[in-house]
C-alpha cells in the first residue's frame, strides 16, 4: 500500500493542488495511494468536509494539541498505516514522524518544499511552538535519513548538500505544479467582472497572501513607476494591506482587490497581462517553487520576477517569460492572444501533472 501523509496542513488552494490533485493523479495512473492527513483539532470538521468531498477515502485524523508534541502522533500513524508501505511525507514533520517507526515502512519519502531551517531563522515560522530549537535537527534527520525525496527546486538540492552534507542522487525535482482547474476550464474574458476595466488596459496581477516572504517594502515605488502611464492598471488577488489602500487612494479606478475562492481565481488572471512575483533575495526563496508562477504562465501572463526565486528567474529569462527585477530593461505593453497562446503552452508543457507524472511514478517505483 502507498500513503501520503500531510502533518498540520490546513485544506486551502495550494493543499488542493500539490496534495488532492497529486494523490488523484496517481490513481488515475493505476496507482493505489491513500491521503492520511493529521489536522488541527480546531479546524479538524471544516478540513475533514473539505479533503473527503475530493477524496472520499481519504483518512483525516486529529492531530495531539501544540506542534511541541508532536512525536506523540507516531501512535496513530502506526495504528492507520499498514506495514511494509510506501509514505511520501510532506514537510519535515510528518517525515520525522514516519522516521521514529522506520523499520515498518519499505520506503520512508521525503517531500520536501522548501529551506525549514531558512524560514526559522529569516521569518520566525516556528516562533511560540515550542520547536523552534529543533528545526536544523529535524530538517536534516528528514534529508539525510529518508529514503528517497523529492525537491521542488535545484537550488533546494544545493541548499541540503551546502546545509547538510547531502551527496545522494536518490532523489527527483518536480515542481509545485498547475493543480487540474487551471488546466480542465475554459473560462472566456468577462471585463465586468472588474467595473472600471476596459479591454485596452495593462493589467498587471499581484495574486496571493501577503506573508512575509513578499517583497512589499518596494511595491509602492515600483508599482508608482509602471502606473505612470494611464493605460495600465493593477489588481490584487489578495486580503486588504496598508500599501492596497495607499495606492488605491493615490490612483482612483486603476487599483482594485478581490480576495476570491480558489476555483474563481482563473476568471480574473485570464484578464492580466502580467503577473508580480516579487520576494526578498534569501534562502527561503532562493531555494522557493511558487505555485503561482505556474498559476501566472497557465493562462498567458508574463511574469515580473525578482532575482534567484528558485529555478524560475532563469526559466523567465531564457524562455522570453517576462522580466527580472533589477536586471531586465522592463518594457509593458499589452500582450497579443498568440504570445498568450505561446506562454500557456510553455506552462502546459512544464508545469501541468501530465508533464510531471512521470517523476512522480519513478519517486514510489524506483
Amino acid at each position: 500500500m502507498n500513503y501520503y501523509f500531510t502533518f498540520n496542513d490546513s485544506y486551502s488552494g495550494v493543499y488542493h493542488s500539490q496534495v488532492i490533485d497529486v494523490v488523484k493523479l496517481y490513481k488515475s495512473n493505476g496507482v493505489d495511494v491513500k491521503l492520511i492527513a493529521f489536522v488541527s483539532l480546531q479546524n479538524f470538521k471544516s478540513d475533514k468536509k473539505e479533503i473527503k468531498k475530493y477524496l472520499p477515502d481519504a483518512i483525516v485524523f486529529p492531530a495531539v494539541p501544540k506542534l511541541k508534541n508532536w512525536r506523540i502522533n507516531k501512535f496513530s500513524l502506526k495504528y492507520l498505516v499498514k506495514s511494509d508501505s510506501v509514505v511520501i511525507c510532506r514537510g519535515v514533520f510528518a517525515t520525522n514522524i514516519a522516521l521514529l517507526q522506520k523499520e515498518r515502512f519499505k520506503k520512508i519519502i521525503y517531500d520536501g518544499r522548501g529551506a525549514i531551517k531558512a524560514e526559522q531563522e529569516e521569518y520566525g515560522v516556528y516562533n511560540g511552538t515550542g520547536v523552534e530549537k529543533d528545526i536544523l535537527y529535524l530538517e536534516k534527520k528528514a534529508v539525510l535519513e529518508s529514503d528517497f525525496r523529492i525537491s521542488v527546486s535545484s537550488k533546494l538540492i544545493e541548499y541540503w548538500q551546502k546545509m547538510y552534507r547531502y551527496n545522494s542522487n536518490n532523489h527527483y525535482i518536480i515542481p509545485c505544479s498547475l493543480g487540474d482547474n487551471f488546466i480542465n476550464e475554459k473560462i472566456k474574458k468577462d471585463y465586468t467582472l472588474i467595473p472600471g476595466l476596459k479591454e485596452g488596459d495593462t493589467l498587471l496581477i499581484y495574486s496571493g497572501s501577503l506573508a512575509g516572504w513578499q517583497t512589499l517594502d518596494n511595491l509602492e515605488e515600483i508599482l508608482t513607476e509602471f502606473l505612470k502611464n494611464e493605460k495600465i492598471k493593477v489588481l490584487f488577488l489578495s486580503k486588504e494591506h496598508e500599501i492596497i489602500r495607499i495606492l488605491a487612494k493615490k490612483y482612483p479606478n486603476r487599483i482594485f482587490r478581490k480576495w476570491l475562492s480558489p476555483i474563481n481565481v482563473t476568471k480574473y488572471l485570464i484578464l492580466g497581462d502580467y503577473g508580480l512575483l516579487l520576494r526578498k533575495d534569501n534562502w527561503t526563496n532562493r531555494v522557493a517553487s511558487p505555485v503561482k508562477f505556474a498559476e501566472y504562465l497557465s493562462v498567458g501572463l508574463k511574469v515580473f520576477i525578482s532575482e534567484h526565486i528558485g529555478d524560475f528567474s532563469e526559466i523567465v529569462e531564457d524562455n522570453n517569460l517576462g522580466y527580472i527585477f533589477g536586471k531586465s530593461e522592463l518594457s509593458i505593453s499589452k500582450i497579443d492572444i498568440k504570445e498568450k497562446e505561446k506562454i500557456r503552452n510553455f506552462a502546459i508543457c512544464n508545469f501541468s501533472k501530465s508533464a510531471v507524472l512521470n517523476d512522480y511514478l519513478k519517486v514510489i517505483i524506483s
